[in-house]
């Protein structure tokens, strides 16, 4: 993810409910719009292990 906000709003468009993003991307929805963080139910993972983790918890 290299625009983090941008990537969202396509997440939005195309109807998704749930992103996944790396944690260092974070910070990007720092000056995002605040419905970007609220629209989206979003889960940050450390590393790749944790994200496997996280996917097939639920």
């Amino acid at each position: 993810m290299e625009n983090l906000p941008l990537t969202l709003e396509k997440c939005i468009a195309e109807g998704a409910k749930k992103v996944y993003g790396p944690w260092k991307s974070m910070m990007e929805l720092l000056n995002a719009p605040q419905y970007l963080q609220t629209k989206l139910q979003l889960d940050f993972y450390k590393t790749e292990d944790h994200l496997i983790e996280r996917v097939f918890k639920e």
